[in-house]
């Protein structure tokens, strides 16, 4: 999991700014249904996505993906 979060905000500089959960730090959150430190699989449960302050529901990312799939068949 840090490969994905704080790791690449180090190797980028932008750990000021990103890379953990804190205040003051850019509101970008993945939110799981399940523990991926129990089981990595659980990564695939995600419940939504918080991008730029901006929520997401997994509905609403379904239906994003949908749409980009769509455009990708045509």
């Amino acid at each position: 999991l840090l490969t994905g979060t704080y790791n690449p905000a180090v190797f980028l500089e932008t750990i000021a700014e990103a890379g953990t959960v804190e205040v003051g730090k850019r509101g970008d959150l993945l939110l799981l249904g399940k523990n991926p430190l129990k089981k990595i699989q659980n990564l695939r449960q995600v419940e939504g996505l918080l991008v730029r302050g901006a929520w997401l529901s997994r509905e609403t990312l379904d239906t994003r993906l949908d749409e980009i799939a769509e455009r990708w068949e045509r």
